[in-house]
């Protein structure tokens, strides 16, 4: 039996935030309507003293029909775990939200090496995260497509870095407690236009693994350089032999035909997607042919219940979630 959950305000918090979300122009905007109608449906619900069976039999089969929610707002799975719990309490006899415990990021992540989680961030908040980004580039000065430490370097991202709904995401994923490493802002243009070649992250840093999450800080597509990668290759440390151009970097790469194209899988994003992915996953980048600018925000975080490196370039490390359970030993 669940109880002491406060679940007026469970379904006043998702009335507002769907709700909010529902005004704003988006490929996601009809699922967030849905998302505030449900939630207005179950506010009224719980506004009578004995709950209308029959009302609560079609939230909870509207909730079952668009179990997609889970795939474009982890607020899906809080409302549809809530709304399980109110569900038991009151005793009623309908069927529960076919949820899995985490929204499904675990068992995809589990199998593919990684995970598309939609809108994480609202494309005001990653405009912001843009502006910022470009504010400290623009003071550090030119890296050629990459700038490492903005977390170090600025509060903006250094209270982005602990966003509830990004460690939502992570904990199924990672465990409770959660350590947060390191961030990058990677960005293409018409002068830095070559796409990223095929390479796992792991032979960068060794050590026990890590999850990086790819942030769009715009709209991603394959013409502007989005992600690729290669559902499964977590489960394998790959040979990096690639040997790379002058001035591109990516030390450790693969063959240039190392990969099969035809296996490989795009990852479009909208401003705000992110893509969550292990270590061990193979990935590259296309080109940006588009002419036109294409940013990205990676932060990479790793269990902190699990021994591990510690490494110099990490000069921001702080356990966001949780706790650090074990002691680190130097890389």
């Amino acid at each position: 039996m669940h109880t002491g959950i406060p679940f007026a305000a469970v379904a006043a918090e998702c009335v507002a935030y769907f709700s909010a979300r529902a005004i704003q122009t988006s490929p996601s905007q009809e699922a967030f309507a849905q998302g505030a109608a449900a939630a207005q449906q179950w506010q009224l619900l719980l506004s009578t003293p004995w709950p209308d069976r029959e009302g609560a039999e079609a939230l909870f089969a509207a909730m079952n029909t668009h179990r997609r929610f889970r795939y474009w707002s982890v607020r899906w799975h809080y409302m549809a775990e809530a709304l399980n719990a109110w569900r038991e309490q009151e005793g009623l006899d309908v069927q529960p939200i076919g949820t899995d415990a985490d929204g499904g990021l675990k068992e995809t992540y589990a199998q593919f090496g990684y995970v598309l989680v939609h809108t994480l961030f609202s494309e005001e908040e990653v405009a912001a995260l843009k502006a910022e980004a470009l504010r400290i580039v623009a003071q550090k000065g030119d890296h050629a497509g990459v700038f490492v430490g903005l977390a170090a370097s600025s509060p903006v991202f250094a209270e982005a870095i602990r966003d509830p709904r990004l460690l939502d995401a992570l904990e199924p994923l990672i465990g409770p407690d959660i350590e947060f490493l390191s961030d990058k802002v990677v960005f293409k243009s018409a002068t830095i236009d070559y796409g990223s070649p095929w390479h796992q992250d792991w032979p960068y840093w060794k050590g026990a693994h890590k999850i990086s999450v790819w942030v769009a800080l715009e709209a991603a597509t394959k013409e502007n350089g989005c992600l690729k990668l290669l559902p499964g290759s977590h489960k394998t440390l790959a040979e990096h032999e690639g040997k790379a151009p002058e001035g591109e970097g990516f030390g450790h790469r693969l063959a240039e035909d190392a990969v099969d194209e035809a296996l490989a899988v795009s990852a479009p994003c909208d401003p705000g997607d992110a893509v969550f992915f292990h270590d061990l996953t193979l990935h590259a980048s296309h080109p940006n042919v588009s002419g036109q600018d294409r940013y990205a925000w990676i932060v990479t975080y790793r269990n902190a219940a699990e021994e591990d490196l510690t490494y110099d370039w990490s000069v921001a490390a702080a356990v966001v979630r949780g706790e650090r359970k074990v002691a680190t030993g130097k890389a």
